[in-house]
């Protein structure tokens, strides 16, 4: 029994080739790109998170399995804890299908774990099923390209009950259509003044 023990230690502790992890790597970081400005939804989405990181100047979460995307200090507050969602209107498999509608699942979280990257590292710990995130920005991407067509609606998390919403649910709502120049000064505005989700512009 002690021959396999062996050369699975030996395995674990065998560093790749430098060249051979860098080509890797470099072709992986090449396909993801492709993905995202292929607007495969998947891809679509995380890239959305990033998206929205850059325009709050807030954190990504690196464990995909946290029970929150982004991590974000508003001013001199606490932290707000981000949920990102993101609907695209172009889909790469249908081509000739007629835009997409924009439809975002809101609803109450699974299981996640929450890592405390900000602002300092700590041990994971398991949260139960509810709502985690304090604030949801909804993202919506139309057209053909990556970088153009995007536009956020901001809401806090407390102010939506689960279920799926459409573009006309929110307007009804009061949840209005941002561009990206404005999506931190409404979100701060939003979380300056809980008693409201309203977004107007």
């Amino acid at each position: 029994m002690s021959e396999p023990l062996e050369r699975n230690e030996a395995i674990s502790v065998s560093p790749l080739e430098a060249a051979l992890y860098d080509e890797a790597m470099q072709r992986h970081l090449a396909m993801t790109r492709a993905r995202v400005e292929g607007l495969y939804n998947l891809h679509r989405a995380v890239f959305a998170e990033q998206l929205v990181a850059v325009l709050l100047g807030a954190e990504v979460v690196e464990d995909p399995a946290n029970a929150w995307d982004l991590e974000w200090r508003a001013g001199e507050g606490e932290i707000v804890r981000v949920q990102v969602k993101a609907s695209g209107e172009r889909l790469p498999k249908h081509p000739t299908a007629p835009p997409t509608k924009a439809r975002w699942v809101v609803g109450d979280s699974r299981t996640g774990w929450d890592h405390h990257r900000v602002p300092e590292p700590g041990p994971a710990q398991k949260r139960d099923t509810g709502y985690f995130a304090d604030l949801y920005v909804l993202c919506r991407h139309t057209g053909w390209s990556i970088d153009a067509g995007w536009s956020f609606r901001v809401a806090l998390a407390a102010s939506l009950e689960p279920g799926v919403y459409g573009e006309r649910d929110l307007d009804r709502l009061g949840i209005r259509e941002v561009l990206p120049g404005e999506l931190r000064e409404v979100a701060a505005r939003v979380v300056e003044h809980p008693g409201s989700s309203r977004a107007l512009r």
